[in-house]
């Protein structure tokens, strides 16, 4: 028999990581200094390709993280 249970519990992780990602990144967008959760490196920002991309990148490289924005339509 499968325990539905567990599914809900997997559900609840994903929603909790997923909120917790997206606070961290508006903290760096906000402008605020946040270090990588890995090295405690301070994180850079940087864009790329014309401006259509984003990244926030530590000095190690152990966070990587690069956005697509969107344009004006």
């Amino acid at each position: 028999m499968i325990d539905f249970s567990y599914f809900s519990d997997l559900s609840q992780q994903k929603a909790k990581a997923f909120n917790q990602e997206k606070n961290y990144i508006k903290r760096v967008l906000s402008g605020k200094d946040v270090n990588c959760r890995q090295c405690d490196k301070l994180l850079n920002i940087q864009f790329l390709n014309d401006g259509t991309q984003l990244q926030l990148q530590c000095k190690n490289g152990c966070t990587d993280i690069i956005l697509d924005l969107d344009g004006p339509s």
